[in-house]
């Protein structure tokens, strides 16, 4: 229960608001007589409608939950604050029309029409910006994954050859990758893949004593691209 009406606060709020609003207009338009709410015209039951269906959309948004990053969360919150903003005027507007009741129904469908598609257009460009940033946001989470586990197979590499000096370099290569900025950009995604593979074939060579100049280079290589990589992700800062 408790993880319930946590996890669903908003919508909970958002009941009880539209609880309170049935609470208030029914009493009012029945005061004295329940037989009143037979002479209300078309525009306040217009006007009634289009307050509900505000509710409704309000209730809706409190389903959508943001993928990754801080950055999703702020446009996250321009999509909620849009359909609070339609609903805050449909309450307002509508209020007004339903105290006028009169017959004309042009007016509230028309004002409500307008008010609408002015929110939907304004709610779908903040969702697609809250897409495109979760997008990027899980882009860069598998870039650092992805570097997470290169740096795991770099540390792999120490102490595997029987030549202190080579593992002495390796020590120093693995020491660097491992206090290199786990953030990724799409710039550094080549020289990664780059260095991805060159770890791979000094892997292959490392423990063969006979290939010592091939796991220099190979080592020279490793050094060479991962200080490439990162003059990229310093750059980019």
């Amino acid at each position: 229960m408790k993880k319930f009406v946590t996890g669903r606060l908003g919508l909970i709020l958002i009941g009880l608001l539209f609880l309170l609003f049935h609470i208030i207009f029914w009493p009012i338009v029945a005061t004295g007589n329940p037989q009143r709410i037979v002479g209300l015209r078309a525009d306040c039951w217009l006007g009634f409608a289009f307050i509900n269906v505000a509710f409704l959309l309000m209730a809706a948004t409190t389903f959508i939950r943001p993928k990754a990053g801080a950055a999703s969360g702020v446009a996250l919150a321009g999509v909620y604050f849009i359909p609070a903003v339609y609903l805050f005027i449909s309450l307002v507007m509508n209020t007004i029309i339903m105290c006028v009741n009169q017959e004309n129904i042009v007016v509230p469908i028309v004002l409500n029409a307008i008010l609408l598609v002015l929110a939907a257009m304004l709610w779908f460009v903040a969702f697609k910006v809250l897409a495109r940033l979760e997008g990027q946001g899980a882009a860069q989470e598998a870039r650092m994954f992805d570097w997470r586990m290169m740096t795991t197979k770099a540390i792999a590499l120490k102490n595997r050859s029987a030549d202190a000096e080579i593992n002495a370099l390796v020590e120093k290569f693995a020491d660097t990758v491992k206090n290199s900025s786990s953030r990724s950009v799409p710039e550094s995604v080549q020289a990664e893949a780059d260095l991805e593979e060159a770890i791979a074939q000094l892997d292959a060579i490392i423990e063969d004593g006979e290939r010592k100049d091939d796991i220099l280079k190979a080592i020279d290589k490793v050094n060479r691209l991962l200080k490439t990589r990162n003059q990229i992700i310093m750059m980019k800062n």
